[in-house]
């Protein structure tokens, strides 16, 4: 199975995420715009992951994990990464940074996993093409992405998920949740 750790998002985010993208869609008619319910914040993409893997990984999160506490987050600016995903940034705050290091022990400690290849960004992806955008569209996003997305609001845990592959698209379904403390 396919998986990743993650910050779900919540409701009123998601859909401020969309109602700020809905003017940018009818300009970038060959995105595929990801689905409120997909939105996330990424931890650590994790690929495929047997059962076993996912029991131990399950546990080493809950160990790392129940310590930490909830905190604020802040979407803010918006950018493109090889000119094929259009992303939300997450400001870069300590605890979040912190969060980033628990879930890489973890993920060393379950799966023998080293450090990812590159750095830490975080993001909440909100559209993909198959094709690179033009760059003027890419230019004209990141300019209309600038600023606050929205009010601040709280990371109250984080997940395991996998994805699913269906006829109408992907969906993440979350296999284990770990709630910080309050």
């Amino acid at each position: 199975m396919r998986s990743f750790v993650a910050l779900p998002l919540p409701s009123v985010v998601r859909r401020g995420l969309i109602d700020r993208t809905r003017p940018w869609r009818g300009e970038l008619p060959q995105a595929r715009w990801i689905a409120a319910s997909n939105l996330h914040v990424t931890l650590r993409f994790l690929g495929e992951l047997g059962e076993d893997g996912r029991r131990r990984l399950e546990e080493a999160l809950h160990r790392h994990l129940q310590p930490c506490t909830s905190f604020s987050l802040q979407l803010v600016d918006g950018g493109s990464f090889g000119g094929r995903v259009l992303w939300a940034g997450v400001e870069p705050v300590p605890p979040l940074m912190a969060l980033k290091a628990a879930v890489d022990a973890a993920v060393r400690e379950a799966l023998d996993h080293g450090p990812e290849a590159r750095p830490f960004r975080p993001h909440v992806t909100v559209a993909r093409c198959r094709r690179p955008w033009p760059r003027g569209a890419r230019e004209a996003f990141v300019g209309r992405a600038a600023g606050a997305w929205g009010k601040p609001f709280r990371a109250l845990g984080a997940a395991l998920f996998e994805s699913l592959q269906e006829p109408g698209g992907v969906r993440y379904r979350s296999l284990s949740e770990v709630a910080f403390q309050p």
